[in-house]
């Protein structure tokens, strides 16, 4: 019986993995305009978001939030309607973390809606101001 749960488990490792097609369009490097500055918010396939703002980047695997180091990472909740993104950064010195809460709406293979939570609350819809749609540039 033991050998056959230890044959069992070693032919585990052997199946596929679904992969989430929703969570895997996400990656790559997508652009807007807001307030009249040039927005770059890239995802990475290890799970690290940088959004780039005028030319300044903030994110990543590590990155400076007066004078500490942070890192952002992303987390895609593909079962919801709308797509939940929560971006999360983490303060290096004490593993403190907050979380901006975002939601997601793919028009299409180039473009998405996107809208940028306050204060700790996810947005429910697009019909605010702050929806901006992302073009992916890459």
């Amino acid at each position: 019986m033991k050998y056959l749960l230890i044959l069992s488990l070693s032919f585990f490792h052997l199946l596929p993995v679904k992969k989430d097609k929703i969570k895997t369009r996400f990656i790559g490097k997508w652009q807007t305009e807001l307030e009249n500055k040039k927005v770059v918010l890239t995802f990475d396939s290890e799970a690290y978001a940088y959004l780039k703002i005028n030319g300044e980047t903030k994110g990543g695997k590590e990155f400076l939030i007066k004078k500490r180091k942070a890192s952002m990472t992303y987390e895609v909740n593909s079962k919801t309607k709308p797509i939940q993104v929560d971006l999360i950064i983490t303060m290096k010195d004490n593993n403190k973390q907050k979380r901006i809460l975002c939601i997601a709406e793919f028009i299409d293979k180039k473009s998405m809606k996107f809208v940028f939570g306050d204060s700790g609350t996810r947005p429910k819809n697009f019909n605010s101001k702050k929806a901006v749609i992302f073009k992916r540039v890459r």
